[in-house]
């Protein structure tokens, strides 16, 4: 008993410190994007008053107004680029809330499998799926859909030629598991 008391609090603790660790991640995304984004903001706002007060006054077909316009452009796609990358940092720090639905993991993993299976076989991987049946489970079908997606090609990137990628879905008395292995 002891050493079921001594695993739950291990497990529980550990959870703790997680949490902790993602709450400090997601202040310093914030923090991060705030000090990016000011500057950037800026930088936009520079670009549509050129655009509006100067592009006027440079005559239309000339070389002078197609490379103002170009450098215009450049300015303003890059700034939206950086202010996505900004968003995506700032979603990554904090995932956002579970969608759950009771999903059947067994087909999940399947699809990913056949998904997967073009990108396996022009690295020369084998890629095998050991989800027979049915296992359903309560969970975020999206979020999980893109972990399995990240961990196969992950799994693919790091197996030489030859190789093997397998995944397995497996259920015990603690719960659901899918496994994704590689050589």
């Amino acid at each position: 008993r002891y050493g079921a008391l001594s695993d739950k609090h291990a497990r529980a603790e550990e959870a703790l410190r997680r949490r902790d660790r993602l709450a400090a991640m997601g202040e310093l995304a914030s923090t991060v994007a705030h000090e990016v984004r000011n500057p950037l903001n800026a930088a936009s706002m520079t670009a549509q008053r050129l655009r509006r007060e100067f592009l006027g006054s440079v005559p239309e077909g000339g070389p002078e107004r197609a490379e103002l316009e170009d450098l215009l452009s450049v300015m303003t796609t890059e700034t939206q680029r950086i202010d996505r990358i900004v968003q995506q940092f700032l979603e990554y720090a904090r995932p956002p809330r579970l969608a759950l639905e009771s999903v059947d993991l067994c087909a999940l993993v399947r699809d990913a499998g056949d998904r997967a299976s073009s990108l396996a076989g022009s690295r020369d991987v084998r890629l095998e799926v050991d989800a027979p049946g049915s296992n359903p489970a309560l969970v975020d079908p999206g979020q999980l859909r893109q972990a399995l997606d990240n961990l196969i090609r992950n799994a693919i990137d790091a197996t030489p030629a030859d190789g093997r990628v397998s995944l397995a879905v497996r259920r015990d008395d603690a719960g659901h598991a899918i496994e994704v292995r590689d050589t």
